[in-house]
């Protein structure tokens, strides 16, 4: 059977993607669902899992060119099928209707004998930069999912071995003064940092141009669309995690032998999730057709990486338990640091939380991720001053704030929204019901 490979979308709004690397040859036998190439879009860096079985038979776009979604990349084929119809015309060339067999007993390009050593993407970019070799990284130990060779992998092997490299010895030289001096391992450069800079070809304090990177770029577009078409309504208040700080912590501490650990955004996501289920206008996204009311409750939180923002989503999350969303946005947070997230972990949101409480920020106005009508900003754990029960009193307290689609929805509604969100907050023992 003759199948051909094309290029995956990820997400509504992608239009293509670049391909980094074919973790197969030509002329390899590939299984389902074992991954093929790696792609770059402006989501994020994934691997592609092949969706039928057989040899490789022509790569049609190699590594490090840019194929629009759906394009034909690949054809994986029987050594006696006729793969010349599935080409298409613009990458026809002449060949055999067969294909090399890949050899007993030969290594299939990752170190390994019949198996794939897994290996993040962005852990390729961090080795590639750093000039290590190939058979380096695929003997590299990894402490990802499944074992897989991470970022961190990475950094902490390029640290070990420029710690072990010797230091040499300071010189001792006679000036043109006669004068003993200090020469370090850099003999002929200046000490002082500037001249350093002019003798290298440098100058200290010339601009430095830093290419946008595809996911930059389309962070850059996706918000500039986002603030210009969306007219967008911004609302905050102040929520008492008093409840919620003590709840966790018994959680935490009660379930500590079984390896849960609850964050505080876990608990926000579900008390969003369950105000959404009762909130239809805000569940929904704004097109000139109408407004789409969503059936499911897909929750999406921001997650920072070196090279951008990725919004990886918690799908049905109203009806997980806490525990269960903790798991899962743990998962989905290392695959993101990994480069491994897939199309449908990236897709489908109708909802987002940006939570940057773990920084010295109070409140800050999140922008739409289109096409989404709300989006929650979280700001750090504070205490502040407030009325308890008579009695002034610190309570540590957290700022939210929803920043809306007027064209979707009105304030009025916004606000009730919030209200359900911050009830459940405030009393935290209606999340576990």
């Amino acid at each position: 059977m003759v199948t051909q490979i094309v290029m995956p979308q990820v997400g509504e709004t992608t239009l293509e993607g670049k391909i980094t690397a074919w973790l197969k040859k030509e002329g390899d036998r590939v299984a389902k669902g074992e991954p093929l190439f790696e792609i770059e879009t402006d989501k994020a860096t994934m691997d592609v899992e092949s969706y039928a079985a057989g040899i490789l038979r022509k790569i049609l776009v190699p590594a490090g060119s840019v194929a629009k979604v759906t394009e034909v990349v690949a054809i994986i084929a029987e050594a006696e099928d006729n793969i010349s119809a599935a080409v298409p015309a613009a990458a026809a060339q002449p060949a055999s209707s067969a294909a090399p067999m890949p050899q007993a007993g030969k290594t299939n390009g990752d170190g390994a004998h019949g198996t794939r050593r897994r290996i993040s993407p962005l852990a390729r970019k961090v080795a590639a930069s750093a000039g290590l070799s190939p058979d380096a990284l695929y003997g590299l130990t990894g402490t990802g999912l499944d074992g897989a060779v991470n970022q961190a992998d990475v950094l902490q092997y390029l640290a070990s071995t420029q710690a072990a490299k010797p230091t040499a010895a300071p010189q001792i030289y006679a000036d043109k003064r006669g004068s003993e001096q200090q020469k370090g391992p850099t003999s002929g450069v200046s000490s002082d940092p500037r001249k350093s800079a002019l003798i290298s070809g440098e100058i200290a304090s010339a601009d430095r141009v830093i290419p946008l990177s595809r996911m930059r770029r389309a962070i850059a577009e996706r918000m500039t669309f986002s603030t210009r078409e969306a007219p967008q309504f911004w609302m905050g208040a102040d929520v008492s995690f008093a409840a919620l700080v003590e709840l966790r912590e018994k959680i935490n501490q009660r379930l500590a032998d079984q390896a849960v650990f609850l964050s505080y955004t876990d608990f926000i996501i579900k008390a969003v999730a369950m105000a959404l289920r009762e909130s239809p206008f805000m569940n929904a996204s704004y097109s000139p057709n109408g407004i789409t009311q969503k059936a499911a409750v897909n929750v999406g939180f921001a997650a920072a990486l070196e090279e951008g923002l990725v919004v990886p989503v918690v799908r049905n999350a109203d009806s997980k338990k806490v525990s269960q969303i903790s798991a899962e946005r743990s998962r989905l947070a290392e695959s993101a640091r990994n480069g491994t997230l897939s199309q449908d972990e990236l897709s489908g949101g109708t909802f987002t939380v940006s939570n940057l409480g773990m920084f010295r920020v109070d409140q800050f106005v999140a922008i739409l991720n289109p096409p989404e009508t709300g989006i929650l900003s979280v700001g750090r754990i504070r205490q502040a001053l407030t009325l308890r029960d008579g009695q002034v009193a610190m309570v540590p307290t957290v700022s939210l704030g929803l920043t809306i689609d007027h064209r979707s929805t009105d304030g009025a509604q916004g606000a009730k929204f919030l209200e359900k969100v911050i009830e459940r907050l405030e009393e935290p023992l209606l999340l576990l019901v």
